[in-house]
Protein backbone atom coordinates (compact mmCIF):
# COMPACT_ATOMS: atom_id res chain seq x y z
CA UNK A 1 0.00 0.00 0.00
CA UNK A 2 2.88 2.62 0.93
CA UNK A 3 4.13 1.52 -2.68
CA UNK A 4 1.14 2.93 -3.88
CA UNK A 5 1.02 6.16 -2.74
CA UNK A 6 4.02 7.19 -4.39
CA UNK A 7 3.82 5.83 -8.06
CA UNK A 8 2.46 8.13 -10.42
CA UNK A 9 2.85 5.83 -13.34
CA UNK A 10 0.67 3.04 -12.22
CA UNK A 11 -2.71 2.71 -14.68
CA UNK A 12 -4.33 -0.66 -13.75
CA UNK A 13 -4.67 -2.48 -10.16
CA UNK A 14 -6.46 -5.61 -9.88
CA UNK A 15 -6.94 -7.39 -6.25
CA UNK A 16 -9.68 -9.52 -7.73
CA UNK A 17 -9.90 -12.62 -5.27
CA UNK A 18 -8.23 -11.65 -2.15
CA UNK A 19 -9.82 -13.06 0.58
CA UNK A 20 -7.10 -12.60 3.09
CA UNK A 21 -7.43 -8.99 2.81
CA UNK A 22 -9.13 -7.45 5.97
CA UNK A 23 -11.05 -3.98 6.54
CA UNK A 24 -7.68 -2.61 8.02
CA UNK A 25 -6.44 -3.85 4.79
CA UNK A 26 -8.63 -2.19 2.16
CA UNK A 27 -8.53 1.05 4.39
CA UNK A 28 -4.78 1.52 4.45
CA UNK A 29 -5.27 0.68 0.33
CA UNK A 30 -7.83 3.37 0.05
CA UNK A 31 -5.74 5.98 1.85
CA UNK A 32 -2.62 5.68 -0.73
CA UNK A 33 -4.93 5.56 -3.99
CA UNK A 34 -6.11 9.04 -2.54
CA UNK A 35 -3.11 10.48 -3.66
CA UNK A 36 -4.49 13.39 -6.08
CA UNK A 37 -1.26 12.58 -8.37
CA UNK A 38 -2.59 9.02 -9.17
CA UNK A 39 -2.40 8.14 -12.68
CA UNK A 40 -4.85 4.68 -11.87
CA UNK A 41 -7.35 4.71 -14.08
CA UNK A 42 -8.92 0.75 -13.63
CA UNK A 43 -9.60 -0.75 -10.46
CA UNK A 44 -10.70 -4.68 -10.08
CA UNK A 45 -11.83 -5.50 -6.82
CA UNK A 46 -14.53 -8.06 -7.70
CA UNK A 47 -14.70 -11.34 -5.23
CA UNK A 48 -13.55 -9.81 -2.12
CA UNK A 49 -15.39 -9.41 1.18
CA UNK A 50 -14.51 -5.64 1.16
CA UNK A 51 -18.21 -5.34 3.07
CA UNK A 52 -19.20 -1.86 4.81
CA UNK A 53 -16.45 -0.86 6.33
CA UNK A 54 -14.28 -1.74 3.44
CA UNK A 55 -16.66 0.17 0.68
CA UNK A 56 -17.10 3.44 3.40
CA UNK A 57 -12.71 3.73 3.24
CA UNK A 58 -12.73 3.04 -0.71
CA UNK A 59 -15.25 5.78 -0.94
CA UNK A 60 -14.16 8.63 1.47
CA UNK A 61 -10.33 8.26 0.69
CA UNK A 62 -9.79 7.06 -2.38
CA UNK A 63 -12.98 7.96 -4.36
CA UNK A 64 -12.93 11.42 -3.45
CA UNK A 65 -9.65 12.18 -4.80
CA UNK A 66 -9.01 10.14 -7.68
CA UNK A 67 -9.61 12.33 -11.04
CA UNK A 68 -8.74 9.67 -13.18
CA UNK A 69 -10.49 6.53 -12.26
CA UNK A 70 -12.21 5.59 -15.32
CA UNK A 71 -12.73 2.10 -14.83
CA UNK A 72 -14.55 0.53 -11.14
CA UNK A 73 -15.30 -3.17 -10.35
CA UNK A 74 -16.46 -4.26 -7.40
CA UNK A 75 -18.52 -6.81 -8.42
CA UNK A 76 -19.29 -9.51 -5.45
CA UNK A 77 -17.69 -7.96 -3.09
CA UNK A 78 -20.28 -8.67 -0.32
CA UNK A 79 -23.54 -10.12 0.44
CA UNK A 80 -24.15 -7.94 3.79
CA UNK A 81 -22.89 -4.30 2.87
CA UNK A 82 -25.27 -2.03 4.67
CA UNK A 83 -26.94 0.73 3.36
CA UNK A 84 -24.80 2.92 5.23
CA UNK A 85 -22.36 1.44 3.16
CA UNK A 86 -23.93 1.71 -0.47
CA UNK A 87 -24.68 5.33 0.65
CA UNK A 88 -21.43 6.47 1.46
CA UNK A 89 -20.20 5.05 -1.89
CA UNK A 90 -23.28 6.22 -3.88
CA UNK A 91 -23.14 9.78 -2.19
CA UNK A 92 -19.15 10.03 -3.00
CA UNK A 93 -19.49 9.09 -6.71
CA UNK A 94 -22.55 11.85 -6.87
CA UNK A 95 -20.37 14.45 -5.20
CA UNK A 96 -16.94 14.12 -6.26
CA UNK A 97 -14.69 14.90 -9.58
CA UNK A 98 -17.04 12.04 -11.11
CA UNK A 99 -19.71 13.75 -11.51
CA UNK A 100 -18.26 15.96 -14.81
CA UNK A 101 -15.95 12.79 -15.79
CA UNK A 102 -14.03 10.12 -16.55
CA UNK A 103 -15.97 7.24 -14.71
CA UNK A 104 -17.11 5.28 -17.43
CA UNK A 105 -17.35 1.85 -15.98
CA UNK A 106 -19.25 0.69 -13.50
CA UNK A 107 -19.62 -3.49 -12.17
CA UNK A 108 -21.79 -4.10 -9.33
CA UNK A 109 -22.94 -7.22 -10.46
CA UNK A 110 -23.55 -9.76 -7.50
CA UNK A 111 -24.10 -7.57 -4.13
CA UNK A 112 -27.42 -8.01 -3.63
CA UNK A 113 -28.18 -4.56 -3.85
CA UNK A 114 -31.76 -3.42 -3.03
CA UNK A 115 -34.23 -1.06 -3.67
CA UNK A 116 -33.28 1.69 -1.23
CA UNK A 117 -29.45 1.73 -2.80
CA UNK A 118 -31.11 1.77 -5.91
CA UNK A 119 -32.45 4.59 -5.36
CA UNK A 120 -29.70 6.34 -4.21
CA UNK A 121 -27.69 5.21 -7.45
CA UNK A 122 -30.48 6.67 -9.85
CA UNK A 123 -28.58 10.02 -8.80
CA UNK A 124 -25.27 8.64 -9.61
CA UNK A 125 -26.56 8.15 -12.95
CA UNK A 126 -28.18 11.14 -13.32
CA UNK A 127 -24.90 12.91 -12.51
CA UNK A 128 -22.31 10.98 -13.89
CA UNK A 129 -22.55 11.96 -18.53
CA UNK A 130 -19.40 9.78 -19.05
CA UNK A 131 -20.58 6.86 -17.84
CA UNK A 132 -21.07 4.33 -20.68
CA UNK A 133 -21.23 1.25 -18.90
CA UNK A 134 -23.11 -0.35 -15.75
CA UNK A 135 -23.42 -3.61 -14.56
CA UNK A 136 -26.03 -4.96 -12.47
CA UNK A 137 -26.31 -8.60 -12.69
CA UNK A 138 -27.68 -11.20 -10.30
CA UNK A 139 -28.63 -8.17 -7.79
CA UNK A 140 -31.68 -10.56 -6.71
CA UNK A 141 -32.56 -7.85 -3.78
CA UNK A 142 -33.83 -5.50 -6.50
CA UNK A 143 -38.11 -6.00 -6.42
CA UNK A 144 -40.43 -4.18 -8.94
CA UNK A 145 -40.24 -1.53 -6.57
CA UNK A 146 -36.45 -0.17 -7.01
CA UNK A 147 -36.45 -1.79 -11.15
CA UNK A 148 -39.48 0.80 -12.33
CA UNK A 149 -37.85 4.07 -10.92
CA UNK A 150 -34.46 3.13 -12.07
CA UNK A 151 -35.63 2.61 -16.07
CA UNK A 152 -37.17 6.02 -15.51
CA UNK A 153 -33.84 7.82 -14.45
CA UNK A 154 -32.55 6.51 -17.44
CA UNK A 155 -34.85 9.06 -19.75
CA UNK A 156 -32.32 11.66 -18.38
CA UNK A 157 -31.01 13.21 -22.23
CA UNK A 158 -27.36 13.35 -20.64
CA UNK A 159 -27.34 10.11 -20.55
CA UNK A 160 -24.22 8.47 -22.01
CA UNK A 161 -25.06 4.98 -20.82
CA UNK A 162 -23.99 2.12 -24.71
CA UNK A 163 -23.32 -1.07 -21.99
CA UNK A 164 -26.77 -2.23 -19.56
CA UNK A 165 -25.99 -5.57 -17.82
CA UNK A 166 -29.06 -7.07 -15.84
CA UNK A 167 -28.90 -10.42 -16.10
CA UNK A 168 -29.75 -12.87 -13.93
CA UNK A 169 -32.29 -10.77 -11.71
CA UNK A 170 -36.13 -10.90 -11.11
CA UNK A 171 -37.04 -8.55 -14.11
CA UNK A 172 -40.97 -9.68 -14.68
CA UNK A 173 -43.47 -7.87 -17.17
CA UNK A 174 -44.07 -5.04 -14.89
CA UNK A 175 -40.64 -3.89 -15.07
CA UNK A 176 -40.06 -4.32 -18.75
CA UNK A 177 -43.48 -2.12 -19.50
CA UNK A 178 -41.42 0.51 -18.02
CA UNK A 179 -38.28 -0.49 -19.21
CA UNK A 180 -39.35 -0.16 -22.88
CA UNK A 181 -40.81 2.96 -22.13
CA UNK A 182 -37.67 4.40 -20.98
CA UNK A 183 -35.70 2.81 -23.48
CA UNK A 184 -37.64 4.28 -26.53
CA UNK A 185 -36.89 7.63 -25.36
CA UNK A 186 -32.99 6.41 -24.73
CA UNK A 187 -30.42 7.20 -28.14
CA UNK A 188 -27.56 5.77 -26.03
CA UNK A 189 -27.68 2.45 -25.57
CA UNK A 190 -26.73 -0.31 -27.59
CA UNK A 191 -26.54 -3.45 -25.59
CA UNK A 192 -28.70 -4.83 -23.32
CA UNK A 193 -27.99 -8.11 -21.36
CA UNK A 194 -31.41 -9.61 -19.74
CA UNK A 195 -30.31 -13.36 -20.01
CA UNK A 196 -32.10 -15.32 -17.11
CA UNK A 197 -34.89 -13.64 -16.23
CA UNK A 198 -37.43 -16.17 -16.18
CA UNK A 199 -40.28 -13.83 -14.50
CA UNK A 200 -40.53 -12.42 -17.81
CA UNK A 201 -43.43 -14.25 -19.53
CA UNK A 202 -45.20 -14.16 -23.36
CA UNK A 203 -46.09 -10.37 -22.68
CA UNK A 204 -43.23 -9.31 -22.23
CA UNK A 205 -41.61 -10.23 -24.70
CA UNK A 206 -43.90 -8.64 -26.99
CA UNK A 207 -43.47 -5.75 -25.39
CA UNK A 208 -39.48 -6.14 -26.23
CA UNK A 209 -40.46 -7.32 -29.82
CA UNK A 210 -41.95 -4.00 -30.34
CA UNK A 211 -39.24 -2.16 -29.00
CA UNK A 212 -37.05 -3.49 -31.47
CA UNK A 213 -39.42 -2.21 -34.17
CA UNK A 214 -39.62 1.15 -33.03
CA UNK A 215 -37.41 3.83 -35.44
CA UNK A 216 -35.71 5.49 -32.73
CA UNK A 217 -34.35 2.15 -31.06
CA UNK A 218 -30.69 2.23 -31.25
CA UNK A 219 -30.50 -1.26 -29.47
CA UNK A 220 -27.44 -3.06 -31.87
CA UNK A 221 -26.92 -6.34 -29.03
CA UNK A 222 -29.51 -8.09 -27.00
CA UNK A 223 -29.03 -10.84 -24.96
CA UNK A 224 -31.97 -13.14 -23.75
CA UNK A 225 -29.65 -16.77 -23.23
CA UNK A 226 -31.64 -18.69 -20.92
CA UNK A 227 -35.14 -17.47 -20.72
CA UNK A 228 -38.31 -18.92 -20.76
CA UNK A 229 -41.32 -18.38 -23.03
CA UNK A 230 -38.30 -15.91 -25.18
CA UNK A 231 -40.01 -17.99 -28.47
CA UNK A 232 -42.23 -15.10 -28.59
CA UNK A 233 -39.76 -12.80 -29.59
CA UNK A 234 -40.58 -12.38 -33.00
Amino acid sequence: ANGLSSNCMLKKLSLMENPNITAVGWTALARSLSNPNSSVEELNFSRNDIGSDGLHALAICALANNTKLKHLDLSSISDHISLFGWRTFFTLLQNSNFSSGPLEKLVLEGNNIGDEAVDLMMNVLANITSMTYLNLSCNLHITTAGWRPFFISLQNHNSALENLYLGRNNIGDEVVATMVDALSNMRSLKELHLSHNNLITASGWRMISNLLQQPNSRLKTLYLTSNSSNNNLN
